[in-house]
């Protein structure tokens, strides 16, 4: 009886220790498949933000910074009603996609406290960014798809909603001084002084320029205004742009 239940005793230890290794074996395969989806994912989604000062945002900003000057430059000049080109279609469709990527940009990028420090923990920057441009970048890179989607709304004449809303991506030359910020980083004085000044110098031609569009989309209304009364009707719009800007 004593030989028999040690056999028994020994047959259930036998199977314990096979069904315990069966189990680790199990559970190594789910932790290593528990793993590799978290590598594919940490691969389209990254842990930390990445450093504001880096050189990836670096260039990222440099882009930025001419799709800005891009704006100021040929927003104003939409309310001239200039012959449409392939040109002027295809900056709006990279304009809208560009600002779409920049916003999941904003998300990955860390942000400099007022202290100095950079915090690069995500849910701390996606606060940080809910709280400041993520609404109205959401609704310019809206504007944006609907405006490219719709049309310019030309063949509805004269100041269209759509004419309207383009003045309201301007909002956009708000960020030009933070992306300068980080642009010249720890450069030195005579460097920021330097672009502080061609900004003011920049900042009165882009307003010259923007008056001078919207006086002239406003001369063009009809012919009591100072286009057909001056007698300018027959000028090219470039000429008319001139004489505006004067």
């Amino acid at each position: 009886f004593a030989v028999t239940s040690n056999m028994t005793m020994g047959s259930s230890m036998a199977a314990c220790d096979s069904f315990d290794h069966r189990r680790g074996e199990a559970l190594s395969r789910l932790l290593s498949e528990i793993e590799d989806e978290q590598r594919k994912w940490c691969g389209i989604f990254p842990r930390k933000a990445i450093k504001p000062n880096s050189r990836r945002r670096w260039a990222w900003d440099l882009l930025i910074l001419m799709f800005i000057i891009w704006d100021m430059v040929t927003i104003p000049l939409k309310f001239l009603d200039l012959p449409k080109n392939h040109v002027e279609a295809l900056s709006g469709w990279s304009s809208a996609v560009f600002w779409t990527l920049d916003v999941f940009a904003s998300l990955c990028t860390g942000v400099v406290e007022a202290d100095g420090t950079v915090e690069l923990k995500l849910p701390s920057v996606w606060r940080k960014y809910m709280r400041s441009w993520m609404l109205p970048d959401l609704v310019l890179v809206s504007w944006a798809w609907g405006e490219n989607i719709a049309g310019d709304g030309s063949a509805m004449g004269t100041l269209t909603i759509f004419q309207v809303g383009r003045m309201v991506r301007l909002l956009r030359v708000a960020r030009l001084q933070a992306v300068l910020d980080s642009l010249t980083g720890e450069h030195s004085e005579i460097l920021k002084l330097v672009l502080t000044f061609m900004k003011c110098i920049c900042g009165v031609i882009f307003w010259t320029h923007t008056v001078a569009c919207l006086w002239l989309s406003i001369g063009r209304q009809s012919e009591r205004h100072w286009v057909y009364r001056c007698g300018f009707v027959n000028y090219g719009p470039w000429m008319q742009y001139c004489v505006a800007w004067y």
